[in-house]
């Protein structure tokens, strides 16, 4: 029996927000070792992206849309190059950490070694106050906090469009229950884009599901890279990039591997 997108994530007792970050966003040794080597790996290559495209787009509007409980993770190195972060979520438990922690209520342990795995090893910044420089930057550019829901046709409201930059990381494939389905959101989530602006997302291949507690959730099946490739390009986006990251199946996902993609907007 399936279960659905709102059963799963907008319900506590389905999905606890602190299982899922002690268990997938922490570099503690409380986090499941591969997921530890994947947060590693997101975070390189977003600084990569970052440091590589940040300066030719120098003020852009970034929208973070399927953040989950908190995940700011993926905006620390884009903030320098940012001039304004709508933060898009779901599930109202999970817009309410991002809300207690931009609001300074919630200063989560996972978060600050986050910010300082970034600015000290990423970006080898060794100024005494950077990483909470970096923290309050971070803090006032995220301008909205807004629910959205990509299997609606309109995925995101009340806000101004278009963005320069949609980041989005494990969010679509647990949303979406077919590859024909997945090309439909993605072409949503260009809509919300400006012409040459880009898409970033992190997307797991060859797996159906991934626990949190005790709880299994579904994910949609991805046979490979090409389909993820694919999908963009039906979607209207060109030069598509991708890097991977190989993992073993374990019991807590049966993911094989992970997508890090970066793709283009036609401007035709």
């Amino acid at each position: 029996m399936s279960t659905s997108v709102s059963e799963v994530y907008q319900h506590n007792k389905t999905f606890d927000p602190s299982t899922y970050t002690e268990s997938y966003l922490s570099l503690s040794d409380r986090a499941e070792p591969f997921a530890k080597d994947l947060l590693l790996f997101r975070l390189q290559q977003l600084h990569q992206f970052y440091i590589t495209t940040g300066p030719m787009l120098s003020g852009c509007r970034i929208l973070e849309y399927g953040g989950g409980p908190g995940h700011i993770y993926p905006l620390i190195s884009a903030a320098p190059f940012a001039s304004e972060i709508v933060f898009a979520e779901y599930a109202e438990q999970n817009r309410k950490v991002a809300e207690q922690w931009k609001s300074y209520s919630s200063e989560t342990p996972e978060m600050t070694a986050l910010l300082e795995h970034v600015v000290r090893m990423l970006e080898n910044n060794t100024a005494k106050n950077a990483v909470q420089e970096r923290a309050m930057k971070l803090r006032s550019l995220i301008s909205q906090i807004l629910p959205c829901d990509i299997n609606q046709e309109v995925a995101l409201r009340d806000c101004t469009l278009p963005f320069d930059i949609v980041s989005t990381h494990l969010c679509l494939t647990a949303a979406t229950s077919s590859v024909e389905q997945y090309v439909l959101n993605l072409r949503k989530l260009a809509r919300l884009l400006r012409p040459g602006g880009m898409i970033v997302m992190t997307e797991p291949i060859g797996g159906t599901f991934y626990l949190v507690g005790s709880q299994r959730l579904p994910d949609l099946y991805v046979s490979s890279t090409e389909v993820v490739r694919e999908s963009l390009l039906q979607a209207g986006f060109t030069d598509v990039s991708i890097k991977t990251l190989k993992v073993r199946p374990t019991e807590v996902t049966d993911h094989v591997e992970y997508a890090f993609c970066t793709a283009v907007l036609d401007s035709v």
